[in-house]
């Protein structure tokens, strides 16, 4: 897929959701959680919500990053399993220049911890 969408003049993005605190708040200030999608050279995509994201959000965003993209995409998106949504999957068919791969929460992927 990666091969394919790079021949066809596309471009591959990372993203993902996550949860963000500031490190020094109290318990009582409420989460945020950050969509986000970057691709080459600092370019950015990203919204802010006070709840967990659902998908009229995450499809609001894929909207919106395709909208502006030239050529097909694929989409390293990293912290939601996305396969559990029918809304998803259905807006995926219906774009097939959209090549999601899709990492769920908590899968271990990247280096092992270090121990010192």
């Amino acid at each position: 897929m990666l091969e394919q969408v790079n021949q066809a003049g596309g471009s591959h993005w990372l993203g993902g959701v996550r949860v963000a605190r500031p490190d020094n708040s109290a318990d009582s200030v409420p989460r945020r959680y950050q969509l986000y999608l970057h691709g080459k050279r600092g370019a950015l995509f990203t919204r802010c919500l006070p709840a967990p994201p659902m998908a009229e959000e995450y499809l609001a965003l894929f909207e919106r990053f395709l909208s502006s993209a030239q050529g097909p995409i694929t989409l390293l998106f990293r912290g939601a399993f996305l396969q559990a949504s029918p809304e998803i999957q259905t807006w995926l068919a219906d774009h097939p220049e959209f090549h999601l791969i899709n990492v769920p929460p908590n899968l271990g992927l990247g280096s092992a911890p270090k121990v010192r």
